[in-house]
């Protein structure tokens, strides 16, 4: 593969050998993790949505901690943990090691936001469904206006958290990429509090657009709740790049607790 590549810089033969260790331990963990989080789903389709996507929270929790325990990769909360109350909880994303400390996090019932194409996705389409994660028609306006009021609907009737991360891929370089504006149309739409979330050194662990995957700690600092009342659809740019300035300098300043 072109891009996808172990270093743009020096890359010792230890380095190379554990991070190849690495990635052949989290395949095997990954077609497990398939195979017992869809047939669980599957079994639980009789119950109701509530039950499969509380059954998905809790053993993709399980499965992307021991993904990340073979990875040599650890976390802790900078100060508070995440608060107990429903809420949109907004993520930067630097890294591969973003895709399991997600679900590790996750409070109680939460569900990402997906394209509603992403059902025709082999595997995480099918999981992503039968999870009954929240699924929206993004390419249609008029279609979409009218998927984002029945989620919001069905937000509040289940009482749903929500993960996003608005810069919609992994940032190349470390550095914060632009926000997207859908955390804010969900937000005026839901009226829930938005919680900006700071993943410290994911970047360092595993950069994107390669295959160097080093053992480490994450840092994950939560900041102050964002009341939205008051965000207005027309200003989704502008609130958008606020919260992302938000972020921005904690991640330049460093954790709370933490080296500068």
């Amino acid at each position: 593969m072109q891009f996808y590549q172990f270093s743009n810089g020096p890359f010792q033969a230890k380095e190379r050998f554990l991070s190849i260790f690495y990635l052949m331990a989290l395949t095997l963990v990954l077609l497990a993790s398939g195979l017992v989080i869809g047939g669980g789903l599957i079994l639980l389709l009789p119950f109701g949505r509530c039950r499969r996507l509380d059954y998905a929270n809790w053993s993709m929790a399980i499965f992307a901690g021991l993904c990340l325990r073979v990875c040599g990769h650890r976390w802790r909360f900078v100060g508070a943990g995440l608060p107990q109350r429903q809420a949109i909880f907004v993520a930067n994303h630097s890294s591969t090691v973003d895709t399991f400390l997600m679900p590790s996090l996750f409070p109680p019932r939460t569900s990402v936001i997906a394209k509603k194409e992403i059902i025709w996705f082999p595997v995480i389409g099918q999981l992503a469904w039968l999870g009954s994660f929240l699924l929206i028609d993004r390419d249609n306006p008029d279609r979409s206006a009218a998927s984002l009021k029945s989620l919001s609907k069905r937000i509040h009737e289940d009482r749903i958290n929500l993960w996003l991360m608005p810069e919609g891929t992994r940032s190349r370089d470390g550095q914060l990429a632009r926000f997207k504006t859908g955390f804010v149309h969900l937000a005026v739409a839901t009226g829930l509090p938005v919680i900006p979330i700071v993943l410290h050194d994911t970047y360092r662990l595993w950069p994107a657009g390669t295959l160097r995957c080093r053992p480490g700690e994450v840092l994950v600092e939560v900041l102050d709740p964002i009341d939205t009342s008051a965000w207005r659809a027309a200003d989704a740019r502008e609130i958008a790049a606020t919260v992302r300035e938000q972020i921005r300098k904690r991640l330049v300043a460093g954790p709370a607790d933490g080296p500068r």
